[in-house]
């Protein structure tokens, strides 16, 4: 398979399951399934963030710290947390809008952490998906009773700190003194992460299944 093709089947599948998870999401909410508590949806998506650390890399994992992978790992969990549970509240409709403001508190911390520049036309598509996002407030309404206002603040909040799950992400996987390869770093936030949920599924979740 040429690499092309390669990056266009990749590109595919992840297009497939990034717009599928929100649906997904709503139809296990409608089901009764998606109690915003649980995080039960969460364990399958660090558990296959496993085996990628076992791919080839240039480092062994007994040369790797975890300092950085336990960094990044809260991070995420704490950003997944929030996104999930603002998509179980907002729905998929409003979660697809709000979630891509992720992408401008991206540019902000790579800015920030890692000194990086943009051009005009790279801050202009930004200020685009902002007056998108103020077109949504418009027909919010903004209650602590309105789950769906409820929905837009952990999607925003977790828009945050997806940005810098990407920058810390890249910060340790350059990082002179600590570089960590992606599908080690990848690998080791699997194993962190999974164990985190699973100790919370076993302590909060399952005693509580009816």
């Amino acid at each position: 398979m040429s690499d092309s093709v390669g990056f266009w089947v990749r590109l595919s599948i992840f297009m497939a399951v990034y717009c599928s998870q929100p649906m997904l999401v709503d139809y296990m909410k409608l089901l009764g399934a998606a109690n915003p508590s649980t995080f039960l949806y969460m364990v399958p998506h660090y558990l296959a963030m496993i085996p990628i650390g076992f791919l080839p890399a240039e480092k062994k994992w007994s040369e790797c710290k975890w300092k950085g992978a336990i960094i990044v790992s809260v991070t995420d969990i704490a950003h997944q947390l929030a996104e999930k549970v603002g998509l179980v509240y907002g729905g998929s409709a409003m979660y697809s809008v709000v979630s891509s403001s992720a992408i401008v508190w991206t540019a902000v911390a790579a800015k920030w952490v890692l000194g990086k520049t943009f051009s005009w036309t790279q801050w202009a598509g930004m200020y685009l998906i902002v007056m998108g996002l103020s077109l949504l407030s418009v027909n919010t309404e903004f209650s602590l009773q309105n789950e769906e206002f409820i929905g837009v603040i952990f999607v925003v909040a977790s828009g945050i700190l997806h940005a810098m799950t990407f920058v810390l992400y890249e910060k340790y996987m350059t990082d002179e003194e600590d570089k960590v390869p992606g599908t080690i770093l990848t690998g080791m936030m699997g194993i962190i992460s999974s164990v985190a949920l699973v100790v919370w599924s076993c302590v909060w979740t399952l005693p509580r299944l009816n």
